[in-house]
């Protein structure tokens, strides 16, 4: 069945009030997008039904702007697009090239699921712990370590420096040895040390991405180090992005006031600012080689600590980077694939890998294929 041959029978099922739920929730999303226009237009003529259908649709559906290419709406998430995303996303996965090679006949039952709570602690002595996945966080004092429903890592209670890390697929939060209260995206790590509270500087090293809601302590100033910048902090919430395979770091402040230093070899930083200070609703940019503030809406960066992607016209390259992490895949690139492809829209971290790709693939822009945990993008 192709998607015409799919649409019109959506169309013939709601003018004869045999539509479900999921089903008028696909309509909607259809008629949103303008993918029935044409068809509509088609059978006008031929059936007085579907137009008034196809009115009764258009006047009580709510349209958010519609960026060059849209992926679905923020509003729609929030609202209705639980049932609807599901749809669609199996509907492409059966019909429209969207899913595993011939060759692989493992079934939705093998669906590459979201992320979970995922996290292992490193002990000054070298030991690993893994965290319990069932738990949704730790809080480590200078004496011990307990899990935030109050039960005992008894073996974890050492003093000196700790790291705690998620792997691929993993997120967990963490309240530090002063209160602080930090989250930890996909395959981040966050390095500290224990008496972290009574130093005269509360320093940590962070890979990857966290928010941090730090405690404010005017003679304690924070300090978060990543590979290219140093953030200081009295008390205040902010996102930092400093993936290794990202080009930029990016920190984003939600609450309070940072000051971001660029880090790294005197002869890059010569004609870059020494620092800056960030106001609520910035975010500092920070390579090799420059330094810029740019103004946005500061909480779409923490999407994935609200469970969501949310794009505003972000490339492709760098949605399938968060997508590889979220999900642990592999993504492979072919020739002609579109890595320079601007998509907007919002889409939640809870569904499963095939209903995130064919929401994308809907765009009619880009095609993925499944094997395994590889991703193959092409155009």
């Amino acid at each position: 069945m192709d998607q015409t041959t799919f649409q019109k029978q959506l169309i013939n099922r709601y003018v004869k009030n045999l539509a479900t739920l999921d089903e008028l929730e696909v309509i909607d999303y259809l008629i949103a997008e303008g993918t029935l226009d044409d068809l509509l237009m088609l059978n006008m003529q031929e059936n007085w039904e579907i137009e008034e259908a196809a009115f009764a649709a258009e006047v009580n559906l709510v349209r958010p702007p519609v960026p060059k290419l849209k992926l679905w709406s923020r509003a729609a998430i929030l609202v209705a697009a639980s049932i609807a995303i599901m749809v669609v996303g199996l509907y492409l996965f059966k019909f429209s090239g969207i899913g595993r090679s011939a060759g692989d006949k493992e079934s939705l039952v093998g669906e590459i699921a979201p992320g979970k709570n995922a996290a292992t602690l490193t002990l000054p002595n070298g030991k690993s712990i893994i965290l319990n996945g069932a738990k949704t966080g730790v809080v480590i004092d200078v004496s011990k370590v307990v899990y935030n429903d109050g039960t005992e890592l008894t073996e974890a209670s050492q003093k000196g420096m700790q790291i705690i890390s998620t792997p691929k697929g993993g997120t967990y939060q963490v309240y530090l040895p002063d209160g602080s209260r930090v989250w930890l995206n996909a395959a981040s790590s966050l390095k500290f040390r224990t008496t972290l509270a009574t130093e005269p500087q509360r320093r940590v090293e962070l890979n990857g991405e966290a928010y941090f809601e730090v405690v404010h302590n005017k003679r304690s100033p924070f300090i978060v180090t990543t590979n290219q910048q140093e953030v200081q902090v009295l008390g205040t919430h902010f996102n930092i992005n400093s993936y290794t395979n990202e080009l930029v770091t990016k920190t984003t402040l939600l609450e309070g006031s940072v000051s971001v230093k660029p880090i790294g070899k005197a002869e890059q930083l010569d004609q870059i600012k020494n620092s800056i200070v960030l106001k609520p609703g910035q975010q500092s940019v920070v390579n090799s080689q420059t330094l810029k503030i740019v103004q946005l809406n500061a909480e779409n960066e923490i999407d994935w600590k609200e469970g969501d992607f949310v794009l505003e016209n972000e490339m492709l390259e760098s949605i399938m980077r968060k997508i590889a992490r979220w999900y642990d895949v592999d993504i492979v690139y072919a020739k002609d694939a579109p890595l320079d492809l601007p998509l907007s829209g919002a889409v939640s971290r809870s569904k499963n890998i095939t209903s995130v790709l064919g929401l994308i693939e809907s765009t009619g822009k880009v095609h993925f294929n499944i094997k395994g945990k590889t991703i193959t993008v092409s155009r």
